[in-house]
């Protein structure tokens, strides 16, 4: 039988090896997706991903906190961090780990888009639990 009467075969080999790198992306695909959290508390806020606009939104805020302090409120989209569109909560930790981060909220309602500054706290910075009615 010559090749052109034998038809086409695809070794079984060639498909177990598809199969298994089809697997292996898309495990991967869902381990980087795991590796990301989905809330994040920074600054005194918790933040969860959205779809529209792409973003963090602020979910919940802790009294006296850094992020209301900077005028954060609940309901408000970060839709940019540091210059990035669309921040994950990995972008906004890293972020917040420098000195400074800057958070680009988008508009929403009656509120306009505004850029706000999240500062380190500095040592030393805060409540004298000794010095506190005096």
């Amino acid at each position: 039988m010559d090749r052109s009467q034998r038809g086409f075969r695809i070794p079984v080999r060639g498909v177990a090896l598809t199969g298994i790198v089809a697997c292996a992306i898309a495990l991967a695909g869902l381990g980087m997706v795991e590796a990301d959290p989905v809330d994040v508390t920074a600054g005194g806020a918790t933040l969860t991903m959205t779809d529209a606009p792409d973003g963090l939104l602020v979910t919940s805020l802790e009294t006296g906190g850094r992020s209301q302090a900077i005028g954060l409120r609940v309901g408000d989209v970060i839709d940019r961090v540091d210059g990035r569109d669309a921040p994950t909560p990995a972008v906004l930790l890293r972020a917040e780990a420098g000195d400074v981060a800057t958070l680009h909220v988008a508009a929403r309602g009656d509120a306009a888009a505004r850029t706000l500054l999240l500062r380190r706290p500095q040592e030393g910075q805060g409540e004298d639990s000794d010095r506190r009615g005096r």
